[in-house]
């Protein structure tokens, strides 16, 4: 269930339409969300922590829910759950991450690799 529970929260809290795979900023690790980070700088966690904080904040009274919604099906976006919550996400959220680009490429190996900026 981690991992639909990763796509559900990412989902909601990315603005529709756009693609982050394979980066999703917020992780379901049993029992617990976690921030992934795209500046692994000190100042770049320090700066992340009130996303995380927020997002907890959001998610937390819909816990229950989530998790019931998921219990019998994989994640989907058209899962009336996610509708309704997605409904009720800040703007805050939509413009925050509206910078977010994930762009692949191939490396020196000729191997699929992804660049991500925020």
């Amino acid at each position: 269930m981690d991992a639909d529970l990763t796509k559900f929260f990412s989902k909601l809290l990315l603005p529709k339409g756009l693609r982050s795979y394979p980066y999703y900023p917020f992780v379901c690790r049993y029992r617990t969300v976690c921030h992934v980070v795209v500046h692994l700088s000190p100042e770049g966690r320090r700066e992340q922590v009130p996303y995380l904080h927020k997002a907890f904040q959001f998610l937390q009274p819909e816990m229950r829910n989530i998790e019931a919604a998921l219990r019998g099906s994989e994640f989907s976006e058209a899962l009336p759950t996610f509708q309704a919550i997605k409904q009720r996400v800040p703007d805050y959220w939509k413009d925050l991450w509206s910078s977010l680009r994930v762009t692949p490429y191939l490396n020196e190996n000729d191997m699929k690799e992804y660049k991500i900026e925020f």
